[in-house]
């Protein structure tokens, strides 16, 4: 019979029976059952603060590390002095990458306990991944002077002063040249980063980062792979991963990992767009067309009536309209490429404002390198015409004027009438 059984045989099945077991499971690593005697310790006294901790200490061990947070700041609100606590909290925020919070905890251990040395060694790393070297190396030190035994402190002080100073100034470097768009000095400043320090979770996100700049779509996913692979909780390369199956084509893919990132990052406004852009398009099975305005200003409701013409005259009761406010001249054509992807027929309204005739060039080439059928629509007024046909060669042009609202919006029916039956794109 094991000593757990001989236990629950003779002892009292009170509060400190269940934490004793869930004590001795936890030194035989078993963490998972560890949990459950400490979580049955608390369904008797909610208010059983080493229980708490001791839930949180094991959720840490299991890697769940916002479930963990949760028990360990509960514990610090019934006991706000119970240091081992506070340095969980702080663990917990830096494992998931919010140094400023972790600070706030790791300082508090200090403050309750002066000799603490694994809160000074937590605080120099907090400090280091803050770019405050020079704190950074106190704390670091103090923790070497109150226990010299320590090998791993030594470690990071020793590595403080070598390699990480290196990091730092790259890390700082390669952001310089991202802002200025330098984006291959960029890469180059991250490899260094990452001969340095391989498993810099930033370094191989910002690499990746860059590639997608550069519109080295395949490297750039495999970067954001290999971030998300040593950080799964890092969401903006999960994030960067999704985008770059959404660009490739791989839409389940991409399906998959928007889904993820809004499990990680509930109100991510980028992937829930994109993740109901494939869905309305490509679950509902329907054609689609993509409708982008510039500068209408005053003519806004223009478009709105055009849409309910098109459903009138038309009658497309299965086509998803999709059109922006916002300045063609603004549009990145990165994300254009991705939006193009997802409609069947593109849609493009330019108005008296001279300024919104000038489409970017890059965005053009994407446009035009879709594949997709292209209608370009402009006011009637001298010499913007020619402008347009010269500039849209390819596209398919229509004049018109804002008193003949309807006859456009029955010029625009017939055009994608006839270019849904050629492509046999309605419904039977």
């Amino acid at each position: 019979m094991s000593s757990i059984e001989k236990d629950s045989t003779e002892e009292k099945k009170d509060k400190w029976y269940f934490y004793r077991r869930g004590d001795k499971l936890y030194d035989d690593e078993e963490y998972e059952d560890a949990l459950q005697e400490f979580i049955k310790a608390l369904e008797l006294d909610p208010e059983f603060i080493d229980a708490l901790h001791m839930t949180g200490v094991c959720l840490e061990r299991l890697r769940k590390y916002d479930d963990a947070f949760f028990f360990y700041t509960k514990n610090i609100s019934k006991d706000p002095n119970y240091t081992y606590s506070q340095y969980g909290a702080g663990n917990m925020m830096y494992r998931l990458r919010r140094y400023n919070q972790a600070l706030e905890f790791f300082q508090k251990c200090v403050e309750l306990e002066k000799d603490f040395t694994i809160g000074y060694n937590s605080l120099g790393l907090t400090f280091e991944k803050l770019g405050n070297i020079p704190r950074a190396r106190d704390n670091l030190r103090k923790a070497v002077e109150l226990d010299g035994s320590r090998d791993d402190f030594k470690e990071n002080l020793s590595d403080l002063s070598k390699t990480k100073v290196n990091v730092i100034k790259k890390e700082k470097e390669g952001m310089r040249h991202y802002q200025q768009k330098e984006y291959a000095k960029a890469l180059n400043a991250y490899d260094q980063i990452i001969i340095s320090d391989p498993k810099n979770v930033e370094a191989w996100h910002m690499r990746g980062l860059q590639h997608e700049h550069l519109r080295n779509y395949t490297e750039a996913l495999l970067n954001y792979t290999h971030a998300a692979k040593l950080d799964p909780k890092y969401f903006r390369s999960v994030l960067g991963m999704a985008n770059m199956h959404f660009i490739l084509g791989n839409l389940n893919l991409a399906k998959k990992h928007y889904s993820i990132v809004l499990k990680l990052d509930p109100n991510n406004q980028q992937a829930t767009d994109n993740l109901k852009m494939i869905k309305e398009r490509y679950q509902a099975r329907v054609p689609s067309i993509y409708i982008s305005y510039a500068a209408m200003d005053v003519y806004d409701f223009k478009i709105n009536e055009v849409k309910d013409l098109l459903h009138q005259y038309g009658k497309f009761r299965k086509i998803y309209y999709y059109y922006i406010r916002e300045d063609l001249n603004e549009h990145r054509s990165l994300y254009f490429d991705r939006i193009l992807k997802c409609f069947d027929f593109i849609v493009v309204f330019f108005s008296s404002n001279t300024k919104s005739h000038t489409m970017k060039t890059a965005e053009w080439r994407a446009a035009m390198s879709s594949n997709k059928e292209i209608l370009v629509i402009y006011e009637k007024i001298e010499d913007v015409p020619l402008i347009l046909q010269k500039t849209y060669k390819g596209a398919y042009h229509i004049e018109y004027d804002h008193a003949d609202i309807q006859d456009l919006a029955k010029e625009i029916s017939v055009k994608i009438s006839v270019y849904m039956k050629n492509k046999r794109l309605y419904e039977k």
